[in-house]
């Protein structure tokens, strides 16, 4: 991209010292993906407790978007449910660039009230994808989303109809169930499809 963009990025929690410390965590190769388009990451902290302070983060910071990163199923965490589901409010208010990886789409269809499925043969494998993106992926996670929220369209499915991609019909959102921090080379295919979020988006 042309200019360097301000990216804000959700951490996981990580329990440490047996059960002494919450950690928030995130994986350096994510923050190398960011910085391989241009981009200026900043890590988000777990203890965003309001929409208010939500738009404090994102304005206070001038990002110009927010990834929810993996990590962490949907309730092993709740100061990280509540700061995903605040800042997804706070990013829809002001129209930002939302992208959802894996637990991020979780949440993001989360907010639009649609619930997860477990799923089996996902974790530590790769498979194919089919739809209006057709490639190969990673996959790492156990459950998927139960259907696809109001107001998006399904990008892409897998072989037994798991939905894998979702993006808002409106808002500048989209997101994936895989990971393309974790791929041995960055792909240009979702470096290009993050850019464009972001250029097409009515945030200033």
């Amino acid at each position: 991209m042309g200019s360097m963009i301000r990216i804000g990025i959700t951490m996981r929690v990580d329990v440490c010292l047996e059960g002494k410390e919450r950690r928030d965590s995130i994986d350096q190769r994510l923050l190398r993906w960011v910085q391989s388009l241009g981009g200026l990451p900043f890590p988000t902290p777990n203890n965003i407790r309001s929409v208010c302070e939500a738009k404090e983060w994102l304005n206070g910071l001038s990002l110009d978007a927010l990834i929810l990163s993996g990590g962490n199923d949907l309730g092993d965490a709740p100061e990280r449910d509540i700061t995903e589901l605040n800042l997804l409010e706070a990013a829809r208010e002001s129209k930002i660039p939302v992208l959802g990886i894996c637990r991020g789409m979780q949440v993001m269809a989360s907010f639009f009230g649609v619930g997860v499925k477990e799923l089996s043969n996902h974790v530590g494998t790769r498979h194919n994808i089919y739809g209006d993106l057709q490639t190969e992926v990673n996959s790492f996670h156990r459950f998927s989303i139960e259907a696809c929220p109001s107001g998006f369209s399904v990008l892409a499915a897998d072989d037994v109809g798991a939905i894998e991609a979702i993006r808002h019909n409106t808002l500048p959102w989209e997101a994936w169930m895989w990971h393309p921090e974790r791929e041995p080379v960055f792909r240009q295919l979702e470096l290009d499809r993050f850019c464009s979020l972001i250029s097409h988006s009515s945030h200033p």
